[in-house]
């Protein structure tokens, strides 16, 4: 653990914690946790976590974090007790990396693996900043479901010449503008859901080039409520189901919601001044691609009905995430 405004550098080291961490935003039972102003640089080292809601580094403050080719596992066992975003689909009691302040964590020649909901992941952050290059990120194993990458707010995950396998999303942001959003560049990515699911996003950026190619079970993009910019150069997309890009409604609730209530039997009436011809930069999703062929179906969706906060008020077995 380094605070205050020190540096340090760890070499050879090999890291091996388990236990219960109880709250992944706090590093309680993170290998190495790096606070305040601080820099730390870790060469050719290992660190492995097992238990639930704890992750291999954890980054807050202003500080910086570079890993120069280590390993980093987090192990997630079979447990009841933590059940991450349900609508999103995350399984496990897990994730790997975490900021939780304004810092930048950097991998260079990095192994990063999870059987949890996460692999790199900046949460509760405002503009934090995660890069790795020509690192392989997985997120692998029977209770392994949810995201390679996940940044929110106006911070931004970037990978380079990296490999990306997930049971679950590519990529997963809920950002907004002003640096938020994600970039693969000459990256191969398998994801077993969307290639990347863009959710609640506010004028976002998620950018990939350089021959990145995002093979997915489901759709390439998946995006719902959500106002952002997908710019794409000399990308290969190849989703199994044939479709590249579909937009659809947001059944995201909060983390402790029981349920969403449906627009159910609810009329879509014209709202005035709305034209769906013309686009809105305050409001649609753009897409641009150049240097890339592509073949496949694109699905737009723009109904009047919002209903992504309107949480679920009947009857129904009580929910608590812990």
């Amino acid at each position: 653990m380094i605070k205050g405004d020190s540096k340090y550098t760890i070499d050879n080291a090999y890291i091996e914690l388990e236990g219960e961490g109880g709250n992944d935003f706090s590093g309680l039972g993170s290998p190495i946790m790096v606070l305040d102003e601080s820099e730390l640089t870790v060469n050719n080292s290992k660190l492995i976590t097992h238990g639930l809601t704890r992750t291999t580094t954890h980054s807050a403050g202003t500080s910086v974090i570079t890993y120069n080719d280590c390993e980093l596992s987090a192990i997630s066992g079979p447990s009841d007790f933590f059940h991450p975003v349900w609508a999103l689909g995350l399984l496990g009691t897990n994730r790997a990396t975490q900021i939780a302040g304004t810092g930048k964590v950097f991998f260079n020649n990095c192994k990063i693996t999870s059987n949890g909901w996460g692999v790199l992941c900046i949460d509760g952050a405002d503009r934090g900043i995660m890069e790795g290059r020509n690192c392989e990120v997985s997120l692998v194993g029977p209770r392994g479901r949810g995201y390679a990458a996940f940044p929110e707010r106006h911070s931004s995950i970037r990978l380079f010449d990296s490999k990306v396998r997930s049971n679950g999303y590519g990529f997963l942001m809920d950002t907004q503008g002003d640096g938020g959003g994600g970039y693969y560049s000459n990256t191969d990515v398998e994801a077993g859901a969307f290639g990347v699911y863009i959710f609640k996003d506010n004028d976002g950026e998620f950018k990939a080039d350089n021959g990145t190619v995002i093979k997915s079970k489901r759709a390439s993009f998946g995006v719902s409520a959500s106002h952002t910019n997908i710019n794409l150069d000399n990308v290969s997309l190849l989703p199994e189901n044939g479709t590249l890009i579909q937009l659809q409604d947001c059944d995201v609730a909060g983390m402790d919601a029981a349920g969403l209530q449906l627009p159910i039997g609810e009329v879509d009436v014209y709202v005035e001044g709305r034209d769906l011809t013309k686009a809105d930069p305050n409001r649609d999703v753009f897409v641009n691609w150049s240097n890339m062929d592509v073949e496949g179906n694109i699905f737009n969706s723009s109904p009047n009905l919002d209903f992504v906060f309107r949480p679920f008020t009947g009857e129904g077995p009580e929910f608590n995430m812990y």
